[in-house]
């Protein structure tokens, strides 16, 4: 009867640490997702900036990207990867949300989004995607 109590305890303890690794896992993943990073679902708005410190005339700073996302999706998009950023710019699902995310993280005078999507696709995108993977690729090394 005792080494079947045991046994039951010890089955117990293992269940529990399974169900513990299982939820380490999937928070770990959880963390990491860039699964929202979508051309449909991202809401954005453009807005002019002037310069504060030209006195006394105030002259125009430029164009800059404002997104509505949530704390923790600003959080989640430090922590994206380089190669998940080239990834999602080279993807036609994920191109001009990602663009217009690393716009609005880095502070990036947006002139070249003023138009619209269809502008940018003909225009801009391949000189954005090169300038995001030299500028990011000079993040990692320094």
């Amino acid at each position: 009867m005792r080494k079947r109590l045991v046994f039951i305890i010890f089955l117990l303890i293992m269940c529990a640490i399974s169900s513990y690794n299982q939820n380490v896992t999937l928070k770990s993943i959880e963390d990491t997702n860039i699964l929202w990073i979508s051309n449909d679902k991202l809401e954005y708005y453009t807005v002019m900036r002037s310069c504060d410190t030209c006195i006394p005339i105030r002259t125009l700073a430029g164009l800059f990207v404002e997104v509505n996302i949530t704390e923790k999706q600003k959080f989640l998009l430090k922590r994206v990867t380089y190669n998940q950023w080239l990834s999602l710019l080279n993807d036609d699902k994920t191109d001009w949300a990602a663009n217009i995310l690393l716009y609005y993280m880095y502070n990036k005078d947006a002139i070249s989004l003023a138009d619209d999507k269809k502008t940018w696709l003909l225009y801009f995108k391949n000189k954005d995607i090169e300038y995001w993977r030299r500028f990011l690729q000079n993040r990692i090394q320094n």
